[in-house]
């Protein structure tokens, strides 16, 4: 199993188990990012990451709303 759990990985679990709204949920995981002191590499990955998941949500709620 590659895959790998970051922080970031945590808080959004945590966001998504208590309810918070998406548009909540991007703002303070933004504002978690900005607090971080990391590197270029590290900060393109998670949003990376970050894109991939709301790419993922978009099909998701896509798919619900089609059927």
């Amino acid at each position: 199993d590659t895959t790998v759990t970051t922080p970031r990985d945590d808080v959004f679990i945590f966001y998504h188990n208590n309810k918070v709204s998406p548009d909540e949920q991007n703002s303070k995981l933004q504002a978690e990012i900005t607090e971080l002191p990391i590197d270029k590499n590290t900060e393109l990955l998670a949003r990376i990451i970050e894109l991939e998941r709301l790419a993922k949500e978009n099909e998701e709620r896509f798919a619900k709303e089609k059927s």
